[in-house]
């Protein structure tokens, strides 16, 4: 515990704490992503593996730092979004060079439906963050399952998962 004083000599402001509490959430956030890709990146991939580990990394990025993500979001305007963003960003791209090469579709139509699945997803994790609308809440047991089919059917129209 830290007294008003001693957090002040640290931190400039409640804003300079959120942002190093976003760095080293972004940090950690990265370093799980690159083992996410690197075991996806060897060729021997498939759509639904690789879906399920980005649903699986994302929802428990976002449970394990909800009230840090809260804030962040709460406070857009005064730019404290931007360094989530940025991290929002690398995930989605590492995502769609991920899962191109894995779709049977030309490479253009491919970038577009991976990019646009994570932005569903995160869009998705988002509203729960902020608005937790139901039916199912980011603790929910049956939100990685859902999310998982709800990716895999945009990405693979007509197969049954």
């Amino acid at each position: 515990m830290f007294t008003v004083g001693s957090f002040y000599c640290r931190f400039q402001s409640k804003e300079s704490f959120l942002i190093t509490l976003q760095r080293l959430q972004t940090f950690r956030s990265q370093a799980k992503l690159a083992e996410v890709i690197r075991r996806h990146g060897s060729g021997n991939s498939n759509v639904d593996d690789l879906v399920e580990d980005m649903v699986s990394l994302l929802v428990s990025h976002f449970r394990e730092n909800v009230g840090m993500m809260r804030a962040s979001l709460q406070r857009t305007k005064e730019g404290m979004w931007q360094v989530i963003k940025a991290s929002g960003d690398r995930h989605r791209t590492e995502f769609a060079n991920a899962m191109v090469p894995l779709l049977p579709l030309p490479e253009a139509t491919a970038r577009m439906r991976a990019l646009f699945a994570f932005q569903a997803l995160a869009g998705v994790l988002v509203h729960a963050v902020l608005n937790n609308p139901g039916p199912l809440d980011l603790e929910h047991e049956s939100l990685i399952p859902e999310l998982n089919r709800l990716l895999k059917s945009y990405l693979f129209p007509g197969s049954r998962h």
